[in-house]
């Protein structure tokens, strides 16, 4: 089916994306309830301490033959304190 994944995108698959982009992010801290099993855009939310908190944008694509993975993110708010 088109925009449908055969498998799922997790939280480590994340975690790793991010590292090979010199982003170092525990995947502990990455909030998603289920693996993401569709192409699309996706807010996450991310909590380093409890009160330490941001927003992370994941874009899920089609990979290119010569692409590496199909993850791709971008952060979408700096971390932020909460009230």
């Amino acid at each position: 089916e088109e925009g449908h994944l055969f498998g799922s995108v997790t939280v480590e698959n994340i975690s790793e994306q991010l590292a090979g982009e010199g982003i170092d992010l525990d995947p502990k801290w990455i909030e998603l309830e289920k693996p993401i099993k569709e192409l699309g855009i996706y807010n996450l939310n991310v909590s380093i301490l409890s009160e330490v908190t941001s927003v992370i944008k994941v874009w899920v694509v089609k990979a290119d033959d010569d692409d590496e993975g199909a993850v791709d993110s971008d952060e979408a708010a700096s971390p932020s304190e909460t009230d």
